[in-house]
């Protein structure tokens, strides 16, 4: 029997070709099965992913919209009773003439605490200081209503 597989070689090879050709395309045909799976599965999580994101983007701008709604109702208000708040806050805060400095500094960094000076800020810097202060806490609503990791 080996004689005669030596004197067909021509045919063993052939034939070992042609196993070997059966094999690589049943193979072949798995793995186009497998990729063609593959394929469709991404495909359903792009969607899947993309209809999350047009929600979540959608839930974003509404979020954005009601903050920017009421920041800009509250704004007026807020720059209105600023200087009011204020003046309240600070009416009962008095300077003391006999201060000198801090006790244990060299006399080169004391200075005279004159009772005459008194603090006086313009009106427009405290009404842009109090909508600043609006507009933080209206940042900060915006991430909590989205979920962010906020501290107040």
């Amino acid at each position: 029997m080996i004689e005669t597989l030596l004197l067909n070689w021509k045919l063993v090879v052939i034939g070992a070709l042609l196993v070997g050709l059966g094999m690589m395309s049943s193979l072949y045909v798995s793995k186009r099965d497998e990729l063609i799976t593959f394929t469709a599965q991404v495909e359903a999580a792009g969607l899947a992913q993309q209809a999350k994101n047009a929600e979540t983007k959608a839930r974003y701008e509404d979020n954005l919209i009601t903050i920017r709604s009421e920041h800009e109702a509250h704004v007026n208000e807020i720059r209105d009773s600023a200087v009011a708040a204020y003046r309240a806050h600070f009416a009962g805060v008095r300077t003391y003439p006999g201060r000198r400095g801090v006790p244990s500094a060299p006399a080169s960094l004391k200075l005279d605490d004159d009772p005459k000076q008194e603090l006086v800020l313009d009106p427009a810097f405290l009404e842009d200081a109090a909508e600043d202060a609006a507009k933080l806490a209206a940042f900060q609503d915006y991430c909590r209503y989205n979920g962010c990791p906020v501290t107040p």
